[in-house]
């Protein structure tokens, strides 16, 4: 993966309540910002989500973090798996060497973009990795 290493973040997001889900996606967002490794961007597919407060977030993150937060803005629902789907083909579009799935109610540990990057430091093709995750409940 010569060249290109700027890692991609695809965050589906969903909500009809903004006032209930907001946090948890700021949340997210701030874990992705809080890496230790700065080279990523954050693209975020929005499915269509049904609060108007919400677009609205989104467009306000998108312009704060210019060439960094992207948003999709998809005009149908079609549920998390499509919205993963788009992310991963705009990713490829800008030929990001390798894609982080994030949900918009999920935190991703700082150092996990540099775990990932030093497991695909010797890749020379597709390649996965999964790793295990903390539950976190609704009071955190």
């Amino acid at each position: 993966m010569p060249g290109h290493t700027t890692a991609m973040w695809v965050m589906p997001h969903w909500t009809d309540d903004f006032e209930r889900s907001g946090r948890h996606l700021e949340a997210a967002v701030r874990s992705v910002v809080d890496q230790t490794d700065s080279d990523w961007e954050l693209v975020i597919v929005d499915d269509a989500s049904a609060d108007p407060a919400a677009v609205t977030y989104l467009r306000t993150l998108a312009e704060q973090w210019r060439r960094r937060v992207h948003v999709i803005f998809e005009p149908r629902n079609r549920g998390a798996g499509v919205a993963r789907n788009v992310g991963v083909r705009w990713a490829a579009e800008r030929s990001a060497p390798f894609v982080l799935f994030l949900d918009a109610d999920d935190m991703s540990r700082p150092g996990r973009l540099a775990v990932v990057r030093s497991a695909f430091a010797d890749a020379t093709g597709p390649g996965v990795v999964y790793s295990t995750f903390e539950v976190v409940d609704d009071d955190d």
